[in-house]
């Protein structure tokens, strides 16, 4: 089954420290859709890695990199979400996506019987709930 993907950003959070205004956790998800229009969802946060305040070699690569806020796009920021995720956690993701298309496309089929019910009996649906 081929899948189409859409990665979106929703939120990103900054720092103040070490680098004021650099990204350091990002959320989005990942919209697939299969051939035939069936589609869903999958969430997915993470965290970038920053320099060390601590090490100044390692803040002076991060600050000759550094690119503003303002001037950042999703793209740029899926592809920094992805690294940080690394290559199984993506599949992962992938994985995720690609079952509930194809829970939806060919939903789990119900015994002949019926469905054999709830071991402790059937509920009311207009009973109060014991709390």
């Amino acid at each position: 089954m081929t899948i189409n993907h859409i990665w979106r950003i929703i939120e990103l959070g900054v720092t103040e420290s070490p680098i004021e205004g650099a990204v350091h956790t990002v959320s989005g998800y990942v919209y697939g859709e299969d051939k035939n229009g069936h589609n869903t969802t999958e969430r997915f946060s993470c965290t970038l890695a920053l320099p060390k305040e601590t090490d100044p070699a390692e803040l002076a690569a991060f600050e000759s990199q550094f690119k503003p806020y303002s001037s950042l796009s999703e793209d740029e920021i899926i592809s920094w979400a992805k690294q940080a995720m690394g290559p199984l956690a993506v599949e992962d993701l992938l994985s995720c996506l690609h079952k509930k298309i194809s829970d939806i496309a060919n939903p789990p089929q119900i015994p002949a019987g019926g469905s054999p019910g709830l071991p402790w009996g059937d509920s009311d649906p207009g009973a109060p709930i014991n709390g």
